[in-house]
């Protein structure tokens, strides 16, 4: 295996995404299967999956890894479920290298499914394949919002996603937290200072920025 890491790949606006690149020792160019993701773009390559990532380079294929936009290595801020264009820019500049025969593939479960539906909206030539499981398709009625109500397993994710990296909360008590009014107080009662759930809170109503 031939390994790239922690390569700054540039998006449209100047920021770059950390990105890990893994590929078979011999041969090429290969097909890619990529995966974006929030949560350190090593997790998918622990030794649970250790099988899966075998199997890909078994396969012929070249499997990279992203963090995405404002999350542990990337640059930028951090603003879930926005993901289409940098998904889009990903996927071109993968097809430009020369170790890449120009078809993209991208996996994942949950947020990384998102990332596949936000990239494969704006159409980019060489994404071949999505494989999106275990998300919604609707950021504002299957996650946010839910018969109108705000969801408070959101807030859960959104208080963990909070900063850079990952922010395990063993000690909240988070009846105390659900039950804090108006919503909009409910990070600073956890001690956490959230803009983009603060976003999220702003637009109650399926208005133009859930349509974007």
């Amino acid at each position: 295996m031939k390994q790239l890491m922690n390569v700054m790949v540039k998006m449209r606006d100047g920021v770059s995404l950390s990105t890990d690149i893994r590929m078979p020792e011999a041969g090429g160019p290969f097909p890619v299967v990529l995966v974006r993701n929030p949560y350190n773009n090593n997790i998918t390559v622990t030794p649970e999956n250790e099988a899966l990532l075998k199997l890909y380079l078994e396969s012929g294929y070249a499997y990279v890894t992203q963090d995405v936009r404002g999350k542990y290595d990337s640059e930028g801020t951090f603003r879930p479920f926005d993901e289409s264009e940098d998904g889009f820019d990903s996927v071109a500049w993968l097809a430009k290298q020369t170790w890449c025969n120009g078809r993209v593939g991208m996996s994942g479960a949950s947020y990384c499914g998102f990332t596949q539906l936000e990239a494969a909206k704006m159409a980019p030539p060489a994404l071949c394949a999505i494989t999106p499981s275990v998300m919604a398709h609707d950021a504002f009625k299957g996650i946010m919002y839910k018969n109108g109500s705000f969801s408070f397993l959101i807030m859960a994710w959104a208080l963990g996603n909070t900063g850079r990296t990952d922010k395990p909360q063993p000690l909240i008590d988070w009846m105390k937290i659900y039950n804090t009014l108006p919503l909009e107080k409910m990070d600073a009662a956890a001690g956490f200072e959230t803009p983009f759930l603060q976003e999220w809170l702003a637009h109650p109503r399926y208005d133009a920025f859930w349509k974007k």
